[in-house]
């Protein structure tokens, strides 16, 4: 996860709060934060995420499925740049 101030909130006791968005007409919870229901394109509300749930599969870095493809418009492709990814049910 990136530690970008859009994407999360720390709190003064070293907690952090997965921000994301909520669509105003489903209720549906999308991560990352997004202008528009990608569903409905409907309007949002920002929403905060549950911080436990299930995870059900990961990339490592050292397993070589590290992805070094960057989100869009954060850093220029290359090695040093990358981000592992993962699939997580959140509880909420």
């Amino acid at each position: 996860m990136s530690a970008e101030p859009s994407r999360h909130r720390f709190g003064d006791d070293g907690s952090v709060t997965i921000l994301g968005s909520r669509s105003d007409l489903t209720g549906e919870l999308f991560r990352p934060r997004r202008l528009h229901c990608p569903i409905t394109c409907g309007p949002v509300s920002d929403g905060e995420l549950a911080a436990t749930g299930t995870v059900w599969a990961w990339a490592w870095a050292w397993a070589r499925t590290y992805v070094h493809t960057p989100w869009a418009g954060e850093v220029l492709p290359g090695p040093e740049n990358g981000y592992a990814a993962g699939l997580i049910d959140l509880e909420d």
